[in-house]
């Protein structure tokens, strides 16, 4: 039951610092809204741009959210499911 606990505690962390990176991000209006605007036609075009260490950052815990969630889902399920009769 701790591991349960603790496995809960891990993945809100990492999901919490998903949600904190997001947010400080500075948005970038790529959408649907860079289209109609002629100043930004460089950008989609093709003018490259380095990914910032927050978008590095994002990426790898969203990586490591969705590895650590199958992970212990199989963990857990492999350990869990027999006790109440599931296989």
């Amino acid at each position: 039951m701790f591991f349960i606990i603790c496995v809960g505690i891990f993945l809100t962390i990492i999901a919490l610092g998903i949600i904190f990176i997001v947010l400080i991000q500075k948005p970038k209006g790529e959408g649907l809204t860079a289209l109609a605007e002629g100043s930004n036609m460089k950008q989609l075009v093709g003018v490259a741009q380095m990914p910032s260490v927050l978008e590095k950052l994002t990426y790898l815990l969203l990586v490591l959210l969705f590895a650590f969630t199958f992970i212990f889902t199989a963990l857990l399920s492999s350990h869990y499911l027999p006790e109440y009769g599931i296989e």
